[in-house]
């Protein structure tokens, strides 16, 4: 990871109640929470658009969504993952 810079943003108060839920239960900051969040997402989006020219075709974009649905389909397992490993771990 790089230097750390400091940044606001501004979301909606049920959202922040949740991240603070998470947060809380994880016992991490909010904001490490966030970073780890959003640091896979947006590695995993800026590969994909990467891969696309900026004035796609109809092909390039039927491609684009092609290498889409692998990366839904990749967050899916992830989850069903967590979801297991919670279900071993729960008492």
């Amino acid at each position: 990871m790089g230097s750390l810079k400091r940044t606001s943003l501004t979301l909606d108060e049920n959202l922040i109640l949740d991240l603070d839920f998470v947060a809380g239960r994880l016992g991490v900051s909010r904001s490490a929470l966030l970073s780890n969040i959003a640091s896979e997402a947006v590695r995993d989006l800026k590969s994909l658009l990467e891969g696309m020219p900026e004035d796609p075709s109809a092909l390039d974009v039927k491609r684009f969504s092609g290498a889409s649905i692998d990366l839904v389909n990749k967050r899916l397992q992830d989850l069903e993952e967590l979801q297991r490993d919670g279900d071993i771990h729960e008492d």
